[in-house]
């Protein structure tokens, strides 16, 4: 029956254009940034005699808030409709509000709209009429359309106002920003450190690098995992505080000084200026840092510089009893 396979393409169809927009309608109001999820939601209606459309929006609204998911604000949709005799003037002109399918099938319009607080997030017209829609009529159904809007958005927020925290055992997906050049310091040595943060944090994280913009993506199967992920990765690519004090471990010396580690993975460089108080005027010559450390001592350092391009760490000995700087364990 070709009348009925074309019933059913137009209905798959519509079907696809009205998830499309759901999808507009709420996207508007939800922060990509701070929820940089894929979203999927599933809108079940088993019976209706109006907009099941419309309805799903309010549903959805409700839905991924009480998930968790950040929305802005709510967003309710409504179905206007329009009855009038078909002449150029639509005399006898009434606008429905929340029609049902009756209205629908015989008025001359289908207006779905979908609006939060702010404003309007989507609007779909079907129009009947083969002159098309006077602007004046569809001014007439949008503002009719308002209230009723804003009381269904009174009534949603009653239920609930705004998003819930998310469960800990939701997964997480997050990015740090870092400096280009400290990229290095993950993906060194065929992703060394990369792959020690994944295996001590946990079984379920992966790390990315997106090349283009300095970025590390962080997934997680849940909220304490990935906290743990993320403090790793700050400690070894973040910046650090000209001031704060590191007992570190010493990895490496150098005629010049000695590479101490402050953070697993990260070292800063402590002059070998700092570990003698050899001055020219003794008339000896300076000592070299291999013969004042050796690798595997303990120092205590503070940070004198810093440079955050190339992440550079410059250290001085530090001595307790004359600064007030709070001490980081390694």
């Amino acid at each position: 029956d070709r009348t009925r396979d074309e019933r059913s393409a137009q209905s798959a169809l519509a079907d696809f254009g009205d998830n499309q927009n759901h999808a507009k309608e709420l996207a508007d109001v939800l922060d990509h940034v701070k929820f940089p999820y894929v979203v999927k939601a599933h809108s079940l209606v088993t019976s209706s005699d109006g907009s099941s459309s419309m309805a799903s929006i309010c549903a959805t609204s409700l839905a991924l808030m009480h998930a968790g998911v950040p929305l802005k604000q709510h967003v309710a949709g409504l179905a206007i409709g329009l009855m009038a005799h078909e002449d150029a003037e639509l005399t006898g002109r009434k606008v429905l509000v929340d029609i049902i399918g009756l209205e629908d099938q015989l008025g001359l319009m289908d207006c779905k709209v979908a609006s939060c607080a702010d404003g309007l997030t989507g609007v779909q017209l079907d129009v009947k009429l083969k002159a098309g829609l006077p602007l004046d009529a569809l001014a007439e159904a949008l503002e009719a359309g308002r209230s009723s809007i804003t009381g269904i958005l009174d009534c949603m927020r009653t239920i609930i106002a705004s998003p819930n925290s998310m469960r800990a055992s939701t997964p997480r997906v997050g990015t740090v920003l870092v400096e280009p050049l400290l990229l290095s310091l993950l993906t060194a040595q065929h992703c060394t450190n990369m792959r020690r943060i994944e295996r001590e944090s946990g079984n379920r994280v992966t790390l990315s690098i997106a090349h283009d913009s300095a970025r590390v993506i962080i997934a997680a199967e849940n909220a304490s995992t990935y906290e743990k992920a993320r403090s790793t990765v700050l400690q070894l690519v973040g910046e650090v505080t000209v001031g704060d004090v590191f007992e570190s471990v010493v990895k490496s010396v150098m005629p010049y000084g000695a590479f101490v580690e402050i953070f697993p993975g990260r070292e800063g460089l402590l002059h070998v200026s700092e570990l003698s108080t050899w001055r020219r005027k003794s008339g000896t010559l300076p000592p070299r840092a291999d013969e004042l450390v050796a690798v595997g001592d303990k120092l205590t350092v503070i940070v004198s510089d810093y440079d955050k391009i190339r992440g550079l760490v410059k250290l001085a000995r530090h001595h307790t009893q004359h600064s007030k700087s709070t001490t980081k364990n390694l």
